[in-house]
Parts: C-alpha cells; sequence; structure tokens
C-alpha cells in the first residue's frame, strides 16, 4: 500500500525547518531522495523527515509549532470548496470527504456525542505516523478552525491524544492553543456542537457547486493513480505463483473484472500493460542479482520457460540478462546462462 501527503500540506513544515537553518538539501539526504515540492510525497518519507528533525532540533514541541505556521494556501487542493462553504459544518464534511487529496496516511473521522464533536485523526498505517506528525495535523486544524470560525473562542475545546505527556504538559496545551490530556484512546480535537452553527462570510453557492466539481475531479485521480498503484502491487505479489490472471485480482481488489478493466482504460492502460511494466521493474532488481540463476528469475517473474524470460528482457531492454548483469550486476560471475 503506498500512502502519499499533498506537497502543498508538506510545506509548512518546509518553511518551518529551513526557517530553523536545515537546507532543502540536508532534508534530501535526511529523506534519502529529493525533496520534491511539486509530487505527492511518501508516508515513509515524511516519517524519515520528522524523525531526523526531531532529533537534529532537539524540540519535543516542533510538531505544534509547524502547525501554528499553517495557512489556506497549504490545504490548496479544497481551499476554494472551504472557503465557499456554507457554513462550519459543510466545511467540516467537505474536509472530510477531500482529505485524502492532502493526505492518505490518515483518515479524518468525525464522531458526534450530545455536546461535542469530535474530530479524530486515525493513522491507516500506524508505525507510518510519527507522533509529532499527528500533532501538527491537529495543530494545524485548530489554528485555520480558528481562523474560520472562531473556534479557539469556545470555552468547550480540548485535545486527546494517544502518546504520553511531554516533560512540560502545561507549555505542550499552551502551544497547541487548548487543554491536551495524553494516554487517551484516541488522538482527537473536540468541541461543541454549536460552532458549526456559524455562517460563513464567504459562503457561496454557484462557486461553491463548481469547487466541489474541481475538487471531485482531482479526487478521482488520485483514486485511479492508488487504484493502479495497488494493481500493480497485487501482480507483484501473485507473479511467484505464475502469470496472474486479471479475474483473481478483480477478485482480491472485491470488484469484477469489467470494473477493473475499465479503471484502468482510464488511467489509459491495460491489465496486460501493467502485468508488462511490473515485470519490467522486477526484472532488472532480480537480473541484477548475481545469487540467482536464471531459472530462479524466470519463476519469481512467473514465467514457466526460461526462454521467456530472456525474449521478454530482450525487448525490455535491449540487452539480454547476461549482458545486463555483467554491465548493472554484482562481480560474482554465473555460469548457467547458455
Amino acid at each position: 500500500m503506498i500512502l502519499t501527503k499533498h506537497p502543498a500540506l508538506l510545506a509548512s513544515h518546509l518553511r518551518y525547518w529551513q526557517y530553523k537553518g536545515i537546507t532543502l538539501s540536508e532534508l534530501s539526504a535526511a529523506a534519502g531522495t529529493e525533496i520534491s515540492t511539486s509530487e505527492r510525497v511518501s508516508a515513509e518519507i515524511v516519517h524519515r523527515l520528522y524523525s531526523y528533525t526531531e532529533k537534529r532540533l532537539n524540540d519535543p514541541y516542533m510538531g505544534l509549532r509547524i502547525g501554528h505556521q499553517i495557512l489556506l494556501a497549504d490545504i490548496a487542493p479544497v481551499m476554494n470548496a472551504v472557503l465557499y462553504s456554507a457554513d462550519g459544518w459543510q466545511m467540516l464534511r467537505t474536509v472530510q470527504h477531500f482529505w485524502p487529496l492532502l493526505s492518505e496516511i490518515e483518515r479524518l473521522e468525525i464522531h458526534i456525542d450530545p455536546q461535542r464533536y469530535h474530530i479524530r485523526m486515525v493513522p491507516i498505517l500506524p508505525e507510518l505516523v510519527h507522533p509529532q506528525q499527528t500533532d501538527t495535523v491537529l495543530s494545524g486544524f485548530l489554528r485555520l478552525a480558528a481562523v474560520l470560525l472562531g473556534i479557539d473562542q469556545t470555552p468547550d475545546i480540548g485535545v486527546n491524544l494517544r502518546r504520553p505527556p511531554p516533560a512540560d504538559e502545561a507549555l505542550f496545551s499552551r502551544l497547541a492553543g487548548a487543554p491536551v490530556q495524553f494516554n487517551q484512546p484516541h488522538d482527537e480535537l473536540y468541541f461543541s456542537r454549536h460552532v458549526l452553527d456559524v455562517k460563513n462570510p464567504t459562503g457561496d453557492p454557484v462557486r461553491m457547486r463548481d469547487a466541489l466539481q474541481d475538487t471531485q475531479r482531482l479526487l478521482s485521480s488520485l483514486r485511479s493513480r492508488v487504484l493502479a498503484d495497488e494493481i500493480s502491487s497485487l501482480i507483484r505479489d501473485q507473479l511467484v505463483h505464475g502469470t496472474p490472471d486479471q479475474g483473481r485480482i478483480a477478485a482480491l481488489l472485491n470488484i469484477s473484472v469489467r470494473a477493473l478493466q475499465r479503471r484502468l482504460q482510464q488511467q489509459h492502460t491495460s491489465f496486460r500493460l501493467q502485468l508488462d511494466q511490473v515485470r519490467f521493474h522486477l526484472a532488472r532488481e532480480l537480473v541484477a542479482d548475481s545469487s540467482l540463476s536464471f531459472p530462479d528469475v524466470a519463476n519469481r517473474l512467473g514465467y514457466t520457460e526460461t526462454g521467456s524470460l530472456f525474449k521478454a528482457f530482450k525487448r525490455w531492454t535491449g540487452l539480454t540478462p547476461g549482458d545486463y548483469r555483467l554491465l548493472y550486476g554484482s562481480d560474482v560471475p554465473l555460469m548457467d546462462e547458455a
């Protein structure tokens, strides 16, 4: 599963880290890849950045400080839909629905009791969500809600966190802008229900309709990309059992074969092309590994004959597996190509 965060939402993080003297090249080195401000960033990279900068700055409150400087522009994919919402409730539901555009790393849930709304951040893969990242999201959410709804003026507001308390709980609460309780069952922001009754002075139903259509197109595009990535991952997992069947992949996705074909067509690709692409990328890794015989490589790619591997690899790269291994593999010779 590939989870990502939108570069606009990462912008506030980069601003803060650079303000603290950490260069983009240093951050890229810590992440193990070049940090792009135009492409979505994977959950693994975001976690590495948080782990590195927490140690580098030695600041247990870093996440809150980053959240303080989140701007409307940092939620660019949903900004117009938020600005033209009729009231606080429509704003909240809009953000919840389109949250994957901002971040696929966690899920935004709304829970309602007789007195309060509870806005929970639920990590999709908890091991990929740094505690300070949760601090940033909740702090940023609170800041934008204060700007748009005046939520900071209501007395019945607070934050619950699953994490243990820091050394200075009072400082943490001051920085959060609301009372914080630790060792709680959920990571959440809560506030009085009446807050969302506030009318939005910039609400505009016509512009809201247009904004929702534009934002929905972005979300549909993202989901198509996510589906293609998940199909590729499933194909890779199934290759060891032979050439994957699209019926099997569709069943694993809980959709029909026809729906699978239609969604891939929307991405201007097909199951056959996806299979070929996965085999190509995996073949380069395996062929370069001199500890593997070519029959082993063929088997891992789902081929029943080594000759099929040689034919496909020549088509992909213009080289035989043996020639490719001599150029890009380890120094250990392999004697069974003939």
